[in-house]
């Protein structure tokens, strides 16, 4: 399906979520700790500046626009939810357990890839057939999601 002029902010926003899940996915190739070090950091700085802030956005705006659309919270909300905990509580660790940053990078890699496709394949496509185009159209008076 199409994707809604509304959604493609943040459809391309998941674009850079995939190319940094391939990047953490080669994360074994690193051989030394100051390049495992500067991708925690290079990681963690895209976390602050980009991927924390796509998260606020979704939580914030679109899933309360999606549930004023259908007056209920889907399933696939509430999996987008779960799996914005996880990398939440993934990338907490990355900061807590300097031992274990390779696993917590490939760890993160699954995750973010994983949660980007299920959004682009089951909640996007849901939000678009569940809500008219009118309402949908709502989202563009938020310049923040339209980057």
């Amino acid at each position: 399906m199409k994707r809604h002029p509304a959604l493609h902010g943040l459809s391309s926003e998941h674009h850079h979520g995939l190319v940094w899940a391939r990047r953490l996915e080669r994360t074994g190739e690193i051989q030394n700790p100051s390049g495992i070090q500067r991708l925690v950091q290079e990681f963690r700085d895209f976390w602050e500046s980009d991927l924390k802030e796509h998260f606020r956005k979704e939580e914030d705006i679109l899933f309360p626009l999606y549930y004023n659309c259908i007056g209920r919270i889907t399933e696939a909300v509430m999996e987008t939810v779960r799996q914005h905990v996880r990398i939440r509580s993934a990338v907490l660790n990355l900061a807590q357990q300097a031992e274990n940053q390779t696993a917590i990078l490939k760890e993160i890699s699954v995750l973010l890839s994983e949660h980007i496709r299920f959004e682009e394949r089951v909640l996007f496509e849901e939000i678009q057939i569940e809500c008219p185009d009118h309402l949908l159209d709502q989202l563009l008076e938020f310049p923040e999601l339209q980057k």
